[in-house]
């Protein structure tokens, strides 16, 4: 009797496991055919969203190269721009697919917040970086006034931009401090005013001193005539009346125009009788008896 019921339960415990194994079959069956439509389809999205990111890229490149764009920013933009794409097209292929992407997103989320603070100064100088090389107030080349700085732009680079200086030093100025900042361009414009100061006696005769340095004007090839150069009284001194001159040069030719009037003012006052007046002090030594 004890053996017919332990055969009974065997066949019953049997036929249970059976039962198990063919439902697990039907569901895995079911879910593959309900998952292989999905994964065809993440594929293809996947294919063919890679070969536009690409092609967007070589737009991008394209740009730089066809001068539509400084090919630093577009090497740079096209980059970023990639990856980009890339973590957003990857996303939605792991949505499309069944995957929750909320903590992914949290967690990409959580990691740019944290590197944006770990690097917030170097990130202003990466964005002043970014708003030279676009806006371009200055160019390599180009000499300019940062800070009370003054030098010949050397380099622009992402994060700094480097300048040597009349006296052949290099400074290496932070790119969040150059946009931040008043910026001077010297050689942005192709002509620049020359403007000099210059003093003559009270005794010396103003008409003809005013004569002398329009002829000079005349001389001077370098002087642009339009505008017109210009010579008058800027102000009556203490012990000169002081006259300023104002002439108008190429931006490459500044320095020799400035330094050459000077030179020649003083030679041709010195000829014809002009006082340019300097201060003079009298001592007198009292003795005692």
């Amino acid at each position: 009797m004890s053996s017919f019921f332990s055969l009974f339960i065997e066949q019953h415990t049997t036929f249970g496991h059976m039962k198990k194994l063919e439902g697990f079959l039907d569901f895995a069956i079911q879910n593959v055919w309900e998952f292989v439509p999905k994964l065809v389809a993440a594929l293809i999205i996947l294919f063919i969203g890679l070969k536009l990111i690409r092609l967007v890229k070589k737009l991008i490149k394209r740009m730089g190269l066809n001068g539509k764009m400084d090919p630093t920013v577009a090497s740079f933009t096209s980059n970023i721009v990639e990856w980009l794409l890339k973590i957003m097209l990857f996303i939605s292929v792991a949505g499309m697919l069944g995957i929750d992407t909320t903590s992914f997103l949290a967690m990409i989320g959580a990691a740019g917040l944290a590197i944006g603070l770990a690097l917030q100064s170097s990130l202003a100088n990466f964005a002043g970086g970014i708003q030279i090389l676009i806006f371009k107030p200055f160019k390599v080349g180009d000499t300019i006034e940062i800070r009370g700085l003054i030098g010949i732009v050397k380099a622009i680079h992402l994060m700094q931009t480097s300048m040597l200086t009349p006296d052949n030093k290099t400074i290496y100025i932070p790119n969040a401090s150059i946009v931040s900042g008043d910026i001077v361009n010297y050689t942005n414009q192709d002509k620049r005013r020359v403007e000099i100061n210059v003093g003559i006696g009270y005794q010396s005769d103003l008409k003809k001193a005013k004569i002398l340095i329009e002829a000079l004007f005349k001389e001077d090839k370098r002087i642009i005539k339009d505008p017109a150069p210009f010579v008058g009284v800027k102000q009556l001194g203490e012990s000169s009346v002081d006259l300023v001159v104002r002439v108008w040069a190429k931006t490459d030719e500044y320095w020799d125009v400035y330094f050459s009037l000077i030179e020649k003012i003083k030679y041709c006052f010195d000829e014809n009788g002009i006082e340019i007046p300097f201060p003079q002090r009298e001592i007198r030594i009292r003795q005692e008896k």
